[in-house]
C-alpha cells in the first residue's frame, strides 16, 4: 500500500477497508498491522485535507450571497463586473485569480451552441494542477537558484589543511512570453444574465489558457529561453533534466522499473514522482504480456474521479501516471537522425510556472457574425522552468543507448 500516491478518496476508502479487516480479524497480528496502517492513512488524510484547504484559501475569490447580490471576497462586486463585461465585451482577470483557476481540480467546459452539440471528452491534462505555480506580477523575469551537488568530506590529516569541497549551484531563469488564445462560443450566451455570460466566457477563455500552457510546460514555446521540461536549461545553458536513452520504441516488461530506478540520485530513486505519457504509450503498457502466459504484466488502475490520471502497477511497484497528448508517444516514434524525447518521469512540482500579469479577455461578435458565434480572445504573460537539478528523467528514443 503506497500511501504517498493516494488521493483523498482512495485514503477514505482504504480506511473503511481497514476497519472491516479489524472487525473480521481472528489474529492479533492482523489487528496490529491494520492499526499501524490506519495511523499512516490518517496522517495522509490530514495532509490532503490541509492541501485542499490551502487551495481554497489561495483562490481568495470565494463568493457569498448578500441580499441577493454576489460579492467577491477580494472586495469587488462580480455582478458589477459582469454588467460591464456584457456592455463592453472586455474584462480583466487578475494573476491571483488566474492562478487559482490553474490549480483548481475541476474541469472548465466551453459553453456550446444551442442545438444539441455536446462537449467533447476532457481536453485538459492534469499536469496543469500538479506543477508549482507562482505569481510574479510586475516582474520582467525571475531567476531561482538551486543546489546541483553537495560538498564532499575527505580524510583529515593532522597538520594538513582540510579538504576543500564546495557545493554546486545553478540558476534557472523564468522568462515570460505572451500567451495569445482565440476561441469561439455561441452567440446565444448573450441571452443569459450578465453574471452567467461573463462567467462562462471567462472560464472558456481560461480553458484555452490551460491547454496552451500545458503544451508550453512540456515543450516550451519554441524559442531559446522560455523552457519546457523537454528543453529545460540553467542560465549557463546546461540541461537540468536527465535523459534515459532507449534504442527501441517497444515498451516491454522491464520498461517501467528501468524508468523509475534511473530517476533520482545515487542514494535514492526520487520521491513524489509521476509518469507523464501519451495515451498511446499507456495502451502499449497495457498490451505487454508475459512470455509464457496471457496475463498482463502491468495493471492499469484509472482514477474514477479523474480519468486523466491513475496508477500503473508492476507487481510490487506502483507508479502514478498522468496522460498528456503533448508528450510524444515512444511506441509511435521512429528514430531518424536525432534523439526523440518521449515519456517524462519526475516530481511535477520540480517545474515552476510563473504568472507575470493579469489575463485579459475581449469578446467580439463581428468576425463570426454569419455563423452566429462570438470570438473570444485572451492574452497573458507566463514563463516557467525546471528548478531542481535532474528534476525529471526524459525517456528518449536514440540510436545509441
Amino acid at each position: 500500500m503506497n500511501i504517498d500516491v493516494m488521493n483523498l478518496e482512495q485514503v477514505i476508502e482504504s480506511l473503511a477497508q481497514l476497519d472491516e479487516e479489524v472487525r473480521n480479524a481472528k489474529d492479533i497480528a492482523v489487528v496490529t498491522k491494520a492499526t499501524e496502517d490506519k495511523k499512516a492513512l490518517l496522517a495522509r488524510k490530514t495532509e490532503l485535507e490541509e492541501l485542499e484547504r490551502r487551495k481554497k484559501t489561495a483562490l481568495d475569490i470565494t463568493t457569498r450571497n448578500i441580499k441577493g447580490e454576489m460579492v467577491d471576497e477580494l472586495g469587488n462586486q462580480r455582478e458589477e463586473r459582469a454588467r460591464e463585461f456584457a456592455k463592453t465585451g472586455r474584462t480583466k482577470v487578475s494573476a491571483e485569480e488566474t492562478r487559482a483557476t490553474l490549480i483548481s481540480g475541476g474541469n472548465i467546459a466551453t459553453p456550446t451552441a444551442v442545438g444539441g452539440i455536446n462537449d467533447p471528452h476532457n481536453t485538459v491534462s492534469s499536469i496543469i494542477d500538479m506543477v508549482y505555480i507562482d505569481d510574479f506580477s510586475g516582474m520582467g523575469g525571475y531567476e531561482e537558484a538551486f543546489v546541483s551537488e553537495w560538498q564532499e568530506a575527505g580524510a583529515g590529516t593532522e597538520g594538513t589543511a582540510a579538504n576543500v569541497s564546495d557545493p554546486g549551484f545553478k540558476v534557472a531563469k523564468l522568462q515570460p512570453f505572451d500567451v495569445d488564445v482565440v476561441s469561439y462560443v455561441s452567440k446565444q450566451l448573450r441571452k443569459q444574465s450578465p453574471l452567467k455570460y461573463e462567467e462562462k466566457v471567462r472560464k472558456g477563455a481560461l480553458l484555452a489558457l490551460k491547454k496552451k500552457i500545458i503544451s508550453y510546460i512540456i515543450k516550451g514555446n519554441g524559442s531559446t529561453e522560455p523552457y519546457g521540461i523537454y528543453n529545460a536549461k540553467d542560465t549557463k545553458g546546461n540541461s537540468t533534466c536527465e535523459v534515459y536513452k532507449v534504442t527501441s520504441n517497444k515498451i516491454g516488461a522491464k520498461t517501467l522499473r528501468n524508468i523509475v530506478l534511473k530517476y533520482g540520485g545515487s542514494e535514492n530513486v526520487g520521491g513524489n514522482a509521476a509518469l507523464m505519457l501519451n495515451k498511446d504509450d499507456l495502451i502499449a503498457f497495457g498490451d505487454v504480456r508475459g512470455k509464457n502466459e496471457e496475463q498482463a504484466v502491468y495493471e492499469i488502475i484509472v482514477d474514477g474521479a479523474n480519468p486523466n490520471r491513475g496508477i500503473i502497477k508492476d507487481k510490487g511497484l506502483s507508479v502514478p501516471y498522468v496522460i498528456c497528448s503533448d508528450v510524444t508517444a515512444l511506441s509511435k516514434s521512429t528514430y531518424v537522425d536525432e534523439d526523440i524525447p518521449t515519456m517524462i518521469y519526475g516530481n511535477p512540482a520540480n517545474y515552476k510556472l510563473g504568472l507575470f500579469g493579469d489575463y485579459e479577455v475581449a469578446v467580439s461578435g463581428e468576425y463570426k457574425f454569419a455563423e452566429g458565434m462570438l470570438t473570444v480572445r485572451g492574452e497573458s504573460l507566463v514563463g516557467g522552468n525546471v528548478v531542481v537539478e535532474k528534476g525529471f528523467l526524459i525517456v528518449a528514443l536514440s540510436n545509441a543507448a
